[in-house]
């Protein structure tokens, strides 16, 4: 026995209006969508070539372009959120941000653990969307 679609929508949210379930329903698949990218972000990058040099950095510039992909993919983020959802340790964090900070490709906000960090505009408009 299968109920019509139209009627259980009505029983499972009587209370909102049809404007409010498609703006639900999009907020929804939004978060998805950013759930998926956060976690191909979080994918820990190939093999790195193994260098004696320790002015070569790969794995601050690798955390530094993954921060950029995340904060473009969710706007802006605090060092906690960025740290959970790339998997990254609270010092490489830290240092993947500071140099971001330096160039002005990032931007901060906020005081202690209330900081929020945002692409600059001109970053911003570096960013090409496929």
């Amino acid at each position: 026995m299968n109920p019509d679609p139209e009627t259980s929508s009505r029983l499972v949210a009587p209370y909102l209006s049809e404007e409010q379930r498609m703006n639900r329903i999009c907020d929804l698949l939004s978060k998805a969508v950013v759930s998926d990218w956060s976690s191909r972000l979080a994918e820990t990058p190939g093999p790195r070539p193994d260098s004696s040099n320790p002015r070569d950095r790969p794995a601050e510039s690798s955390d530094e372009e993954r921060i950029v992909g995340y904060l473009s993919l969710v706007g802006a983020a605090n060092a906690a959120l960025i740290r959970e959802t790339l998997g990254l340790s609270k010092m490489r964090v830290y240092r993947a941000l500071q140099p971001l900070l330096m160039s002005g490709r990032v931007a901060a906000s906020g005081r202690s653990r209330m900081t929020s960090y945002a692409l600059t505009r001109a970053e911003v408009r570096k960013i090409v969307l496929n």
